[in-house]
C-alpha cells in the first residue's frame, strides 16, 4: 500500500493523561501472530477525518449549546412496498427534546454509531468535569507548598485542554459519519468508510496521528474490517485494554445517557488522583497534547455550514413508502397534495433540506409565499427549484400520478388544489378581494371560457376548507365528461347542490350514475393507519419500526346491518345453505372471498348479474378519485368488488394483492380498467355467439323451416 515514510514526530514536552473510556498504550507496531479474519471491500488508503488539535473553549461550547442534537436508539425499518423493499437502521435525531428527523444507516453499523456517540458523550462529560477542576479556588496556609499547589494546578490545566481537543476530535469525526450517511442514504449494502476508520483508528490510538505518521505495518490493521467478530483479537493485540470496563459503561441499565449525556462526576472523583499522577510522570504515548497554535476546524458542529440535512418525518415517510429523491419534485408535489395542508414553515424546510446551504432562506421563503398564495403557478416554481438545484432533464418530473392527472383538465391540477385554499385563507383575511385574486390564479394555469367559470362559480360557491379535495375532483369529472362530448343525454350543469345530491354535476335526470362524491361514498371506517397511508398522519410521532408497520395495515368495517352482512366476504346473491368461498388475505390485512374455480375458470350460472350495481364507469371514476386521493384504498377496493360479475372476480382479486394501500399506481390500475374493458368484450363477443347458435338452432328445428 502506498504510503510516505512516517516522519519525525516531535515529542512533546508533557503529555496530559486524561480519564479515558478505556486504558490503552497507543499500538506502535503490529502483533507478531495477528491475522486477519476478514478484509475491508476497500482498504483504507487514506484518512478522510480530519485531524484537530485546537482547544475548544467552553463558552464556545455554550454558545452552540442552543442548537446541541442527541440522537436516539436505532430503528430497524422497512423501507419500499412488495419485492423492492430493504430494511435499513434510521436514528432519530431530537433537538430541544422534539424529533426533527432520522438519519438512514446501514444495519451492521448499529454497535459502531451508538458507540461513537458514546465517545463524544464521554469526552463531553471528561472535559466538563476538568472545566470544573480548574475554576476551583486553590486553599492556602502556612504550610501550603505553593510550588507543589503550582503544578497540580498546571495538570489540571493540561488535563482540561487535552479532553477538549478529544471531544472536538469526537465531534469532527461524528459529523464526517454523519456527511457520508446522509449521502448513502436508505442504502444497507453500502459501507460507511467513514466509521470503519474511526472504528479502527479508535482502537489503535491513531485519532490524532496523519496517514503518513502510521507504524509501517499499520497496513494490517487499515485492510482489515473492524466490525467482523474474528477480527476483534487483531485489534485488541499489544494494548493494555480493560474490556470489562468498557462494557460495564456502554452497557448500563438504559439508554438514558443517548438523550441526558453522561454523568461521570463520581466516576471523576475516584480517578482525579491517579490521572494527575500519570500527567505528572509523563508517559509518553498516553494521550495526545493540544496545539496552541491550532485553529478551530470550519466544521465540527452539525449547524455549521452546511449544515447536516437530516431526512425529515415527512421524507421518511415518503422513503417508506417506495419512492425515492432522485426526482425531488414529486417530494414536493408529495407534501402539497396531502390532504391536510402543509404549514409554509414545514414546506420551506423541505426546501431548505434539499440545498446545500442556509444562506438563500430569505429568498425561498419569499418564493414559497408566492406559491402557496398562488401567485406563481406551480410549474413556475419547479422551474426554480430545479435551476437551483442543477437538476437534470430526467429528474424534473413534478407529479406523482402524470398519466392519471389530464393536463388539459383544469380542475385536477395541483394548481387548482394551491388556488383554492388560497381563495378560503383571503375570505378571512381579505374578504372583498378573494374572488377577483382567485380568478387572476386560475388564469395563470388555465384558459378558462365561459363554461368553465360557471363551474369555477359553483367551486366557489359550495367548496369548503375542508372539502377542497372532494369539490374539485367533481368539478373534474364534470369537465372530463363534457370534453368527452357526453351532450346528448340531458347533461346540465346546475351551478348549485341540493340535498339529495350535494354535488350536482353531470346528468339532470334521475336515472343518471351517481356523481363521484356520492358514488365513493361507502359504508366503511377507515381507520388511522388507513389515513396516515394517504398522507394525513396523525401529531403522535410514532418512533420505532414496529408501531409504524402495524399501523400500515387498515380494515374494514361494515355498519350496513346484519341483514345485508359485509359485501366484501358475502357475495348479494348468496342462496340459502351456501358454502363459504375460500378466504384470501390482502397485504394490509383485509380479506375477499374468491370464487371456486374449475380449469382456471369462474363458475357460475351466467358470466352476468342483472341489474349488477357493478360498473366499468363507476371503476373508472373510483381510479381517478383514488389516483387524486379523492377516496381512500378501503373505499376504492369495495367499489372494485361490489357486485363484481364473476368474469371480473380473478383479475380484480390479482391486482389487489399487488396495490399498496399508501401509494397510487397508475399504471396497474390504467392496466386493471384495460382488462376488464377486454373481458366485458369477451363476454360480449361469448353472449352474441350463444345467441347465434341459439338462434341458428331455433331455424334448423323449426316447422317452417
Amino acid at each position: 500500500m502506498a504510503r510516505t515514510k512516517r516522519t519525525a514526530c516531535k515529542e512533546s514536552k508533557l503529555v496530559g493523561k486524561v480519564l479515558q473510556p478505556h486504558v490503552q498504550r497507543r499500538a506502535t507496531k503490529a502483533a507478531k501472530h495477528a491475522v486477519t479474519i476478514k478484509t475491508l471491500p476497500k482498504p483504507i488508503s487514506d484518512f478522510c477525518i480530519p485531524i484537530t488539535k485546537a482547544e475548544l473553549s467552553m463558552d464556545q461550547w455554550d454558545a452552540r449549546s442552543p442548537h446541541r442534537i442527541h440522537y436516539g436508539v436505532p430503528q430497524l425499518t422497512k423501507y419500499g412496498v412488495g419485492d423492492n423493499a430493504e430494511q435499513c437502521l434510521r436514528v432519530p435525531v431530537v433537538k430541544d427534546h422534539r424529533l426533527i428527523g432520522y438519519v438512514p444507516l446501514p444495519t451492521r453499523y448499529s454497535s459502531s454509531w451508538v458507540y461513537l456517540c458514546y465517545f463524544v458523550e464521554y469526552w463531553l462529560a471528561i472535559w466538563k468535569c476538568w472545566d470544573v477542576e480548574s475554576k476551583k479556588k486553590q486553599r492556602t496556609t502556612k504550610k501550603t507548598n505553593i510550588q507543589a499547589q503550582e503544578e497540580r494546578k498546571g495538570l489540571i490545566d493540561i488535563a482540561r485542554r487535552n479532553a477538549s481537543a478529544r471531544f472536538l476530535q469526537a465531534m469532527v469525526a461524528r459529523r464526517t459519519v454523519l456527511e457520508e450517511c446522509m449521502d448513502n442514504g436508505v442504502n444497507d449494502d453500502e459501507r460507511i468508510n467513514s466509521l470503519d476508520e474511526f472504528m479502527i483508528r479508535n482502537q489503535r490510538d491513531w485519532l490524532f496521528l496523519e496517514f503518513d505518521e502510521l507504524p509501517h505495518d499499520a497496513d494490517i490493521y487499515l485492510q482489515a474490517d473492524p466490525l467482523h467478530a474474528g477480527n476483534k483479537k487483531l485489534f485488541q493485540s499489544d494494548w493494555r485494554v480493560n474490556m470489562e470496563e468498557i462494557q460495564m459503561m456502554l452497557g448500563g441499565t438504559d439508554n438514558a445517557w443517548m438523550s441526558k449525556g453522561l454523568d461521570l462526576s463520581e466516576m471523576f472523583k475516584k480517578s482525579r488522583a491517579g490521572a494527575l499522577e500519570v500527567c505528572k510522570g509523563g508517559d509518553q504515548g498516553t494521550d495526545i497534547v493540544y496545539d496552541e497554535n491550532a485553529e478551530l476546524p470550519d466544521k465540527w458542529h452539525e449547524s455549521h455550514e452546511p449544515p447536516i440535512r437530516f431526512v425529515s418525518e415527512r421524507k421518511d415517510e415518503f422513503l417508506r413508502q417506495g419512492f425515492t429523491l432522485d426526482e425531488p419534485l414529486v417530494f414536493f408535489y408529495y407534501c402539497l397534495r396531502a390532504e391536510e395542508e402543509i404549514e409554509r414553515g414545514d414546506f420551506l424546510r423541505e426546501i431548505m433540506d434539499m440545498l446545500p446551504t442556509d444562506e438563500t432562506r430569505q429568498h425561498w421563503s419569499s418564493c414559497v409565499d408566492q406559491l402557496i398564495d398562488s401567485e406563481i403557478t406551480w410549474n413556475d416554481f419547479c422551474d426554480l427549484v430545479a435551476e437551483e438545484l442543477d437538476l437534470e432533464p430526467y429528474q424534473r418530473v413534478n407529479s406523482m400520478v402524470s398519466d392519471g392527472v389530464e393536463p388539459d383538465n383544469p380542475f385536477s391540477k395541483l394548481d387548482a388544489k394551491i388556488a383554492l385554499r388560497a381563495y378560503f385563507r383571503n375570505l378571512t383575511s381579505n374578504p372583498g378581494s378573494a374572488a377577483e385574486m382567485f380568478y387572476l390564479s386560475i388564469n395563470r394555469f388555465s384558459k378558462p371560457d365561459a363554461a368553465d367559470l360557471e363551474v369555477w362559480d359553483w367551486v366557489l360557491e359550495d367548496g369548503q376548507p375542508e372539502t377542497v379535495t372532494t369539490v374539485l375532483m367533481a368539478a373534474h369529472n364534470y369537465y372530463r365528461d363534457k370534453q368527452n362530448g357526453h351532450k346528448g343525454d340531458g347533461t346540465t350543469f346546475t351551478g348549485h347542490t341540493d340535498d339529495a345530491n350535494p354535488w350536482s354535476l353531470g346528468p339532470s335526470s334521475d336515472t343518471r350514475p351517481p356523481p363521484p362524491t356520492k358514488a365513493m361514498q361507502s359504508n366503511i371506517e377507515v381507520d388511522d393507519a388507513e389515513a396516515a397511508s394517504r398522507g394525513d398522519v396523525p401529531d403522535n410521532i410514532v418512533m420505532d419500526s414496529e408501531r409504524s408497520a402495524a399501523s400500515s395495515h387498515g380494515h374494514v368495517h361494515s355498519n350496513a346491518g346484519e341483514k345485508q352482512g359485509d359485501q366484501l366476504t358475502t357475495p348479494p346473491n348468496t342462496p340459502p345453505e351456501h358454502t363459504s368461498d375460500p378466504i384470501v388475505e390482502y397485504q394490509d390485512g383485509s380479506q375477499f372471498t374468491a370464487e371456486h374455480e374449475e380449469d382456471g375458470r369462474s363458475t357460475g350460472n351466467d358470466n352476468f348479474i342483472p341489474e349488477s350495481l357493478f360498473s366499468l364507469a363507476n371503476v373508472q371514476r373510483a381510479i381517478e378519485a383514488f389516483g387524486y386521493d379523492g377516496i381512500s384504498f378501503n373505499e376504492f377496493r369495495n367499489i372494485l368488488l361490489t357486485d363484481i360479475p364473476p368474469i371480473h372476480v380473478n383479475t380484480v382479486h390479482d391486482v389487489l394483492q399487488t396495490l399498496h394501500p399508501g401509494r397510487t399506481d397508475m399504471k396497474t390500475l390504467n392496466t386493471l380498467l384495460k382488462t376488464l374493458q377486454e373481458e366485458e368484450k369477451e363476454a360480449l363477443e361469448m353472449r352474441v355467439e350463444v345467441a347465434s347458435i341459439d338462434w341458428m338452432s331455433f331455424v334448423h328445428d323449426s316447422p317452417v323451416g
